[in-house]
This record gives C-alpha cells, structure tokens and sequence, in this order.
C-alpha cells in the first residue's frame, strides 16, 4: 500500500510515517492552519492525517476512480473555516468541508477525467474552483 513519509527539513529526520491507502499515493496537501496533511491517489479515499496527534484524523471514500488533485483553502464565510477540494479521473471535482469531511459540493462538467483542480477567491468572499480535464477544457466554477 501507499506509505507517506514526513521528514524535518531542520535535522533530516523523519516527522511522521503513515500508513493506510490501499495503493500508491499520487498527491498531498497541507492545510492552511498546518495542522492537517490530506493524501491521496489510486485507491479514491482521501486520508487526512492530524500532524499534531500524528494519526489519522479521517479517511473519505471519495472517488470512485484515482484522485489526480488536493487542495485546500480558506472559507472567509465562515470564521476559522477551511475546506479541502479533491479532482479524480472519475470526472467530478468535489469540495469537503474541514469540520466533519462531509462533502459539500460535487460538479460535473468534463468528458473524462479531470487533471487538477485549484480555488479562486470569488466576489464578496466567496470562493470559486478552476478544473482541467483529459477533455482539453478549462472549466471555471462560481
């Protein structure tokens, strides 16, 4: 399975090993706080890791195929709030909330899979999503 390695860049020493994705690990984000580490990859889940307690703080069944892109950002509606973003080969681009995991948004759009995803600031504080697909198309989410 996929192993992800945390290393001090200070001291060269590893931080943190974790273990639980059934297979290879394609991507990973920090949480804007730092507090949090998000994984994922071939398997669909999603896994985040609380780099305080060093374990796993939540695994989401996110996608039904492999997970090409994370992201996290903040939520100025919301004080303190922070959601994560995750693009996958199934297709969809979906939004998590940092609360509980729970999924918040899932958009559809492209022909195939989808190769990245990323968070715009949008009007009045509220956030929008940019995703590239396999399709050739850039889509802007509001």
């Amino acid at each position: 399975g996929g192993v992800v390695q945390l290393w001090d860049l200070r001291t060269g020493k590893s931080a943190a090993h974790f273990t639980g994705h059934a297979r290879r690990v394609l991507c990973a984000e920090f949480s804007p706080n730092g507090f949090h580490l998000a994984t994922a990859g071939d398997d669909g889940t999603v896994k985040v890791w609380d780099l305080r307690r060093k374990r796993r703080a939540a695994s989401v069944p996110a996608h039904s195929r492999l997970v090409t892109q994370l992201r996290f950002a903040r939520d100025s509606r919301e004080q303190g709030g922070e959601f994560l973003v995750s693009a996958s080969f199934d297709g969809t681009v979906k939004a998590w909330s940092s609360r509980d995991w729970k999924m918040m948004t899932e958009l559809h759009g492209h022909e195939g899979k989808v190769m990245g995803a990323d968070v715009l600031d949008g009007p009045g504080g509220r956030p929008g999503m940019v995703s590239c697909g396999y399709d050739k198309t850039l889509k802007l989410w509001r």
